[in-house]
Order: structure tokens, then sequence, then C-alpha cells
């Protein structure tokens, strides 16, 4: 049978395939391995060789290796995987073959000389290869996973860049990436089929690919905040006729543009150049699938105008179906939402671009997005929104000239901020460094307060809802280095303060409930309603961001405006507590702690401690501001329990009263330890490293089914106790959470389906490892300080770019006096960049240096300088 030819072919093709490929290996260049991808699906035995001309065969099964020796009998064709379907019955050879119905090249049943493999692509440019080793830049020539395509965005708009796999190509949607649509921040949609309000989706009219070139190699620009691509075309005849090329690079570039927030930028661009006059025509693919602007699953399409041709810019004017609504209970006191509007205006390539070599080789289109929730816009028309974007296309395609100049100069005053590893690490530290806080900022600006979800705002992974995860793993970073952001990130809470009070006089409390999951409104929107119930840490969580970013910020005025929030809080834990039926102490009954799969417990060690922490906070800005507190914050605070008990010999908190670990020998994420950091609770140091050990090991690693939240709590618990030994084995489990060699994406899991990915809490959490772990930053009510130790690989020095304390910004570099260990001894320096003096005490004594002058110390481990202001920020 014909099939029998088709299997020789089969054979010698995956033979070929796997010599091919063990060359391109052999031959790989030493060092090649941090700009290599690492391949995260079924191509493994190939990622990262170039195409040798080879035919694909589909899924090989053990039915396709079997003897095909004459008299061996064969299985029939239907029930092999196509292309091995239909074939003509007959002796099998070259020329029945070839009369076969459906049956492929069967010029190889000859043994032929199998054809020769096509040239390898060109490599990436030499820029983005040098910028990639500085650390600005990642770069490879894989296609990503599905769900690992890096996002973009800017606090505004955000998505997936690129188009994905064969699923895409087939004109659907990847199950977990986000390719092909996009968010805007605080536009949640309240579909039908849907318990809870999810991130609406909106169509991204750049998800283009480069019809049927060879792909080169796809970049994410970390310093300038762009994702590019470049593919190598055919321009065919048009072109060679023109006396051109016959093949031409073309580069892609999307971006979010950070200083105009509404504007979507795609720039399509023939590097090398064209000819003056030659001519090279672009074929471009949408992916999935061309916008169907009116069969949205979350808008109405209102008005559409414009075909997105020059001189003909497309707008369209959408409303959502359902907004998210007020609980039924609360309606008298919380009016209807009416539909967010979305205006969207954009000038388009509409399936092809022509470049014109001297004039036109760079062709710019924009997307505008615009909203009913912008205060200008409120209660607006779907039609005026739409026109407002129309007016902000007309004036963005005015700037042409300087629109990407706007957009980088942005990116370059938010990299003001930042943190330097230097050093020549053996694992990617710097790089993994930057792609995290990029990942972060391209979800969160200081101009739009809608929150921040553990997914950032390209994905809708927990439906863009915001949590505990903002204020405790992300909130941090962004007040030491980034304030104006975590400010607004504090106005989200502050604007939904009303919904937090209803919550609570619902459920027969004082003051305000947070809400364990948020979204437009500031009420509980879990699908869980335990968790919306009994997950009440968030009440301590958000006042302790507060607390954190007063410290910082030495700001009366801040703390004035949020003085409703923290008495708020301290009046709900206050109406909560009960006295503990055997000591009498205060604790609070049936709550949800970290540890979410221990489901509701009494007496949750972690929230009795935020409780606490809470009230004090409260007692303490009431004297700060010279208003009442209630009379038993402060008596209920100190007498919060926190039982310690012995397990295994050891004396240790227990997560919750009636704790076992033959109950729960293994548990989601930090808790326990969470009392130690951020809370910085004091205690016994041996009962200290007691809970460290004992739920470190049931909480991180590969033996649990824990999340990469609470890891770094770990670490920066070990760092202030001086063990490194311990910090830094906590502190590597984070490398498994990224997708290293491709674009570092974070994932939530590592290990099954990965959890949900951008996972940015974990971003933060890796972070935090480094601003408060290897930095020892902390902020009191006094003062802010320093603890350092090198991060473990070989760095060599860190730098806190653009430090925040007291309206300063300062800069801390602090580096090895040689060679040798990261824990030796070495020199510190401080640099204030603006704001006003401060006085600095270290080894050399107390200093007081001003703007633009430099502190310099020694240290080793342990060594601990403090920053104080003479006044509150300026």
């Amino acid at each position: 049978r014909c099939c029998r030819c088709q299997l020789h072919h089969q054979r010698d093709t995956m033979l070929w395939n796997w010599v091919a490929a063990a060359v391109v290996i052999a031959r790989a260049p030493a060092g090649a391995a941090e700009l290599r991808p690492r391949s995260s699906s079924a191509d493994a035995a190939t990622a990262g060789t170039p195409s040798l001309g080879v035919p694909s065969h589909g899924t090989l099964t053990q039915s396709h290796f079997m003897s095909d020796q004459e008299g061996t009998p064969l299985p029939p064709c239907s029930t092999l995987a196509p292309p091995f379907c239909d074939c003509h019955p007959g002796p099998c050879s070259c020329a029945s073959c070839g009369t076969c119905n459906n049956c492929l090249r069967c010029v190889r049943c000859d043994n032929s000389t199998p054809p020769a493999p096509s040239p390898p692509p060109p490599p990436p440019p030499a820029e983005w290869i040098q910028r990639a080793k500085a650390n600005q830049m990642l770069v490879s020539t894989q296609t990503p996973a599905d769900g690992f395509y890096p996002p973009f965005g800017n606090g505004f708009i955000g998505g997936d860049a690129g188009c994905g796999g064969a699923d895409a190509a087939a004109g659907q949607q990847m199950p977990k990436g986000a390719c092909g649509r996009l968010h805007v921040a605080g536009v949640f949609s309240q579909r039908t089929d849907y318990p809870v309000p999810v991130r609406a989706i909106l169509p991204n009219p750049f998800a283009l690919s480069v019809h049927e070139g060879h792909r080169i190699a796809a970049a994410v620009d970390l310093e300038r905040g762009l994702f590019q691509n470049e593919t190598l075309v055919s321009c065919g005849s048009n072109s060679e006729a023109e006396g051109g090329p016959e093949l031409v690079r073309v580069r892609t570039t999307l971006y979010a543009h950070r200083a105009h927030r509404s504007a979507l930028v795609l720039e399509i661009e023939a590097i090398d150049g064209l000819p003056d006059g030659v001519s090279c025509a672009v074929a471009l693919d949408a992916c999935p699938t061309t916008p169907d602007w009116a069969a949205l699953v979350d808008f109405e399409l209102v008005s559409r105008g414009g075909t997105g041709a020059p001189g003909s810019p497309l707008t369209v004017g959408l409303q959502l179906h359902s907004a998210e609504q007020p609980p039924p209970q609360y309606k008298a006191q919380i009016p209807p939402t009416p539909p967010t509007a979305v205006g969207v205006a954009a000038s388009l390539p509409n399936g092809s671009v022509t470049l014109v070599g001297g004039g036109q080789a760079l062709r710019t289109f924009i997307a505008v997005f615009r909203t009913s929730l912008e205060p200008e816009l409120s209660g607006k028309s779907p039609q005026a929104v739409a026109a407002a974007a129309g007016d902000d296309l007309a004036s963005l395609e005015s700037e042409l000239s300087t629109l990407r100049a706007g957009h980088e100069e942005a990116w370059s005053e938010l990299w003001e901020g930042g943190i330097e590893v230097e050093g020549n690490t053996s694992v990617p530290i710097a790089q993994t460094v930057n792609s995290s806080l990029y990942y972060i900022l391209s979800a969160v600006r200081d101009d739009w307060p809608y929150g921040l979800s553990p997914g950032g705002l390209a994905r809708n992974d927990y439906e863009g809802h915001s949590f505990w995860d903002t204020e405790t793993w992300m909130f941090p970073n962004m007040v030491a280095l980034y304030p104006a952001i975590a400010l607004s990130l504090t106005q989200y809470r502050l604007t939904r303060l009303p919904a937090a009070e209803l919550r609570a006089a619902g459920h027969g409390y004082g003051g305000a409930m947070m809400p364990w999951e948020s979204a437009l409104l500031g009420f509980g929107v879990s699908r869980s309603s335990e968790n919306d119930d009994y997950e009440i840490h968030i009440s301590g969580d958000v006042p302790m961001a507060f607390r954190l970013y007063w410290r910082m910020s030495r700001n009366e005025s801040f703390l004035s405006e949020s003085w409703g929030l923290i008495r708020g809080a301290a009046n709900f834990f206050a109406s909560r507590v009960v006295q503990h039926e055997s000591t009498g102490n205060w604790t609070l009954l049936e709550v949800v702690m970290p540890d979410e799969g221990a489901g509701v417990k009494n007496s949750s060690a972690y929230t009795n401690a935020i409780a606490g922490e809470t009230l004090r906070f409260a007692g303490a800005a009431a004297a700060t501001l010279g208003v009442p507190a209630e009379s038993n914050w402060t008596s209920i605070a100190a007498r919060m329990y926190l039982p310690i008990v012995e397990i295994g010999g050891k004396r240790v908190h227990p997560e919750y009263e009636g704790y076992s670990v033959l109950s729960r020998p293994y548990i989601n994420q930090a808790d326990v330890a969470l009392m130690q950091y951020p809370l910085g609770l004091a205690m016994d140091h041996d009962v200290a490293v007691n809970d460290l050990v004992f739920y470190q090991a049931r909480s991180s690693g590969p033996a649990t089914a824990g999340f990469f939240t609470g890891d770094s709590a770990y670490s920066i618990a070990w760092l202030q106790m001086n063990n490194r030994s311990a910090a830094d084995a906590q502190f590597d489990l984070a490398f498994s959470h990224m997708d290293l060699g491709v674009f570092n994406v974070w994932k939530e899991k590592n290990f099954g389906s990965f959890g949900n990915l951008n996972f940015i809490t974990g971003a933060g959490g890796y972070l935090q490892n480094f601003v408060n772990g290897y930095a020892g930053l902390r902020y009191t009510d006094s003062k802010m300080s320093l603890q350092p130790n090198l991060p473990p690989h070989g760095a060599t020095a860190l730098v806190l770019r653009g430090l925040a304390y007291a309206g300063r910004r300062l800069t801390v570099r602090y580096a090895l006096a040689g060679t040798g260990d990261s824990a030796a001894t070495g020199q510190l320096s401080a640099t204030i960049i603006s704001g006003g003096a401060l006085s600095v005490r270290g080894n050399a004594g107390t200093k007081t240096i001003a703007v633009g002058q430099v502190y310099t110390d020694s240290w080793e481990p342990g060594d601990v300088f403090t920053f104080t202001s003479p006044d509150p920020e300026p």
C-alpha cells in the first residue's frame, strides 16, 4: 500500500530532523545560552534551531514505526493521522505512489538524497544583542508557549504582545494567552453567564503578524517600553523590478504610549534601508481574527464610521452590555452604575502596508481608546466618547515625528527609580529585576487610580480584581521607588471607602470592612463567598500599606486624608474581636487566613497580629493628627491572642487554633512568617527561627503545592537575622517561577498548568528581596534604615536608584571593597538627588548631607545605616 511508501519517507524525515538538530546544537557558540530561548512545549528537541527545509508530518505515534518489510501487515491508512489517509492500494513504488489520492512526497521512496537544508535565518540585530547583554532588552528567537507572551501596557491600556501559535493561525484564541485583546483599567463587565465582574475585553487592532515572513527574533525593550518583531520578508518581483532587494528585514514596533495614556502605536519599518523610490509590499495577518466590532462579548456597538485608511479614520462608539452593580442590599444607598462607554479611533494598515525607500520606509499607525470613566467624559454618550478619541487621534497624527521620542522620554523619567545589581552573576539577576519591574510598571500609572491586579493589566487572570497582592507584594516596591504610583494605589482604596463601610454594617460590624476582591465599585466580588465574608486580614493589609506610605512620606496631609479609612479599619476589628474563652485575650473567630486552603478557622495568628497592628497604627495616627481615638483600640491591641505551642519539640506560633501537621502538612503560602516580615512583630529569637524553619518547609519548594507569593517573606526574615544561607535558598526559588530564556514572564506555580501567568504578585515579592531584603530597607515612624547585604551568585554591588524618603530622592550604592564572597565588607555611598538635607548615621558617625552631596562609609553584614529628616515632606 502507498501508506508503506509514506512510512519510509516519514522515518527518513525524522532521522534527518534529528541529525540536523544535533548538528545545530553541537555548533552552538559558547555563551549563547543566555540568548537561546528554552522551549516550554513539545518542540523541546528542536527549539532554537533554524528551519531545515524538511516538511513536518504531524504527531508521531508508535504505529508510525511499525516494520514495513514485504509481507508484514500495515495498519489501514484510515487509522493514521493526516496526511497518511486515503492512499491508493497497490505495490509500494514511486510510480504507483504518484497516482495516490493525497499521498504526499513519494519522491523519497527511492531513497534519493535528502534536499539540502535551507540557510539559517539571519541573527537578531547586533544592537539588540548588545542591549540584551546590558539587561536593557529581552531577545528571543523562539515563539513563546501559550500564555507566555510578554505584556505591554501603560497603566491605562494593556494586553499581550504578538500573535501566538497554531491556535491563533487557525483563527482561535489561545486557551491561556490574551493575544489579540486589550483591557482598559477600570472597565469591568458584568456578563450574564459569569458570576462576578470581569475586565471587559476589547479587540487589539494591532494584533498583527507579517504574512509568510521568516521570523528572525522578537524583543521586549525594557528601557524604552517597546515590543518589537523582526521578520525577513520577500518583496517579490515588484521590488526586484525597481532594482531593490528580494528580501527585506521588516521591524514591527508596538507600544502603549507612556505619556499619551490613551494611545496604542504600531510602527512598521523596513530595516537596513530600501533604495530610494523602491517599494516593498508587506502583507499582514490579523490574529486571532480581524476584530468584529459588532460581535464583542462585553460591548454593544453604538456607532461606527470610517475604514481606518488614510483620510478615513475608523471611529467606534461602544457601550458595556452591563456594568458592575451594587449588591441588592445596598441599592438604596448606592445608585445604579451606568454602563461604561468606550470610544475608539484608529488609523489602520488594513491587511497590508507598502514601504517605500527614501520616503515611507517607516509607517506609523495609532489607535486611541477613551472611556466615560475619565472625569471630562463622565456621563457622555458612546458617540461623544468616540468623537473625543477621534480628536486625540488627529492631534497625535500631527506629532508623528516626535511621538516615539515622547514615549521613550516618559519611560526614561520613570526609570529614574530602579534597582541595579552589578557583577557577572551566574543567574540572570539584573535582567530579571528589570523585567519584573517593567511588567509591574506596565500595569499601573500615577494618574489613573484604578487598582492593580495579580495578572497585571494584560490578563484577565483573577478577573482583573484587586486583592491583598497589591498592598502586600507590589505596593512596597512602589513606595520605595515610585511614590507617585504608590499614592494612586492608596487613592483607589480611599475612593471605595463608602462601599467598605456599607459592607461592615451589612455584616453587623462597625467601621469599614475591606473587600477581599474589588473591581470598580469596591464591594466584594470574589467567586467564593467564603473568602469575601471571612478573609478579613485584607482589612489590615490595606491600612498597613497606608502606614508604609505615611512612614516613607512623613506627609501629614496624606495621613489626614487617609484618616477615615484608618479609623474605619480599626473600628471594624474592634467591633469584631471577642475574648478568647480560656485566656481572656482578644481574638477573631471564623476567619480565612493567607493559607486559604485551610478554610474557615478560629484565631489565625496572622489575622490577629495584623488586627493588632492596625489598631496601634490608628492610635498613633490619631495622636499625630490631634484627633480623638477610640478608648479601646490600645487595650485590644495589647492583648491580641497569639499563643505559642510546642510542635516536634520546638516552640512555634500555630497558624490557627487547633493546627496540626497531620491535618495540614502543606500550606498555600507564607502565613505565620508574615508576622516577622512585613509586619515586623517583635518576638523571641528562637521562636522566630522556629517559625521560619517549620513553615517554610510546608509552603515553599518543589514538594509543596505553594504559590510564589510569600516565599520572599522567608528570605527577607532570614536576612534580618543575618542568616545568608537560609535567605539565599529561599531567594533562589523565584527563578523556577519565571519563563527564563524567553521573556521572563512570571508564573504563579512552577508545575502543572502554572496557575495564573504574568503573575506580577510574584514579581513584587521577588523585587522586595532586593529592596527590603538584601538592602534591608525599613521605614519606621521616625527614620529610614538600611541593613546591607549583597545578593548571591557573584553580585558585586547593589544600587537603589531614586529611593524615596520624606520628600527626598536619593541613590544608595553599596559594593564589595575587592574580590571575594558576596557577604564581604565594602563601601556604601548615598547621594541626595532632590528634596532637602538628611542626617545619616553609620559607622563614620552622624553626618548631614544636602542635595548633591555624597555620604560614604564602610559596611559589613549586620551594619545598620539610618536616615532622618528634620521636617515633613515639602
